[in-house]
């Protein structure tokens, strides 16, 4: 028995591996694909959401991408607060809860796993845009650098 129990863990760990969870420094992320609590909205729709959003202070885009990604171009009048910081927990946790969040990232992956992680802080109104930037990008939208 004291063998087993061992073995099933690293089993488990090893399945999860291969399913797309992953480990990070310091908790579990869900896998990649789930869309467990994810409010996603298209560009075009995120696009006409910030701009009606403009004068309304409750309403904040969060860029989730590395200090690099950010520097290297991003929407403007955004905030970065970094995913892959070890510090997002407890960043996410100044924020405050009644304000509507729009969070990109590159793709579209780290912002829905940060919208989750959002969402379990408590943090209700977080919607993620599909396809990151990069497709922000790819319809030709602005981006400061």
């Amino acid at each position: 028995m004291k063998i087993f129990i061992p073995f099933f863990v690293c089993f488990v760990l090893l399945l999860g591996t291969r399913e797309g969870y992953s480990f990070t420094r310091e908790y579990f992320i869900c896998p990649a694909d789930s869309t467990e609590a994810v409010d996603s909205i298209s560009v075009d729709s995120a696009r006409v959401l910030m701009k009606a959003g403009e004068d309304d202070t409750t309403f904040i885009v969060l860029d989730v991408r590395t200090e690099k990604e950010f520097n290297e171009g991003h929407i403007s009048d955004v905030f970065s607060l970094d995913f892959m910081s070890g510090t997002f927990r407890s960043d996410i946790h100044k924020l405050d809860k009644n304000y509507t969040y729009l969070i990109y990232c590159h793709s579209g992956k780290r912002s829905k796993r940060a919208s989750i992680i959002m969402k379990e802080a408590g943090i209700s109104k977080v919607l993620t845009m599909s396809g990151g930037i990069k497709e922000w990008m790819r319809l030709n939208y602005p981006v400061v650098k």
